[in-house]
């Protein structure tokens, strides 16, 4: 497994649409890429522009295939609203249910 990180600084007049673009992109990603398996958003309780994405994958080609692909998905209205920075690191595994 693969854990990708976003880390994001979020136009304050956009934090609710990027919530809720995440939303769909992160339901969008599992049901079209193989190897997708969903992501966690944490949001700075006190600065809500202020956020961090862990996406998990199978396996890095997974996560590189998906970022390779051409038609436009709806995680680029994600990526065009905050300036973000991509990070791939192998998951390393503490609890059993990893």
């Amino acid at each position: 497994m693969v854990r990708v990180g976003y880390r994001f600084r979020i136009d304050p007049e956009r934090v609710d649409e990027f919530r809720a673009a995440w939303r769909e992109a992160t339901v969008h990603i599992r049901s079209t890429y193989d190897g997708a398996r969903g992501s966690t958003l944490l949001v700075d309780a006190d600065d809500p522009t202020q956020a961090l994405l862990f996406a998990l994958w199978e396996s890095r080609d997974h996560w590189q295939a998906s970022r390779d692909d051409a038609p436009p998905t709806p995680a680029e209205l994600v990526i065009d609203m905050v300036d973000g920075e991509y990070r791939a690191a192998s998951q390393i595994c503490l609890h059993r249910r990893c």
